[in-house]
């Protein structure tokens, strides 16, 4: 579960920032709910100390980190999205970021990356999320580029 902490803002209610998963959750004051990945724990420091928490996430979080959205209402509480995140990898974070862009992650327990065959598999410490890491299997994993 993300901890949110409520900010002053004309359009911000709250925001939270799980640093293992480097994904911050916006709740804005319209009720939607925003995931961005690959968010660094200086940037949420950032952020949290701007004046305009609005005008900093225009200017500074780039739509292509946004991961999903969903909206709340009175009636209806916010539906879970299917969110991806993944572990920084140097060969693989560009693939699977596609993958999760094709929703081919939606539907799958395990993927394997097609240029250095690891496999990916989520992590069960992150229920809301689906957080993928690599799978190991008590061997540390060697790659040759």
């Amino acid at each position: 579960m993300i901890e949110t902490i409520p900010v002053t803002s004309s359009n911000v209610k709250a925001i939270g920032y799980e640093p293992e998963l480097r994904l911050l959750r916006i709740w804005y004051m319209d009720g939607s709910i925003y995931d961005f990945c690959d968010v660094s724990a200086e940037l949420h420091q950032e952020l949290m100390a701007a004046p305009s928490k609005g005008k900093f996430l225009a200017s500074r979080l780039s739509h292509g980190f946004r991961l999903g959205s969903r909206k709340q209402t009175a009636e209806a509480p916010a539906q879970t999205a299917m969110l991806h995140t993944w572990a920084q990898d140097d060969c693989c974070a560009r693939r699977i970021s596609k993958a999760a862009g094709m929703k081919l992650l939606d539907t799958i327990a395990s993927w394997e990356c097609p240029n250095c065959g690891t496999i990916w598999e989520p992590d069960p410490k992150h229920p809301e999320v689906k957080h993928w890491i690599p799978k190991h299997s008590g061997f540390d994993i060697l790659r040759h580029r």
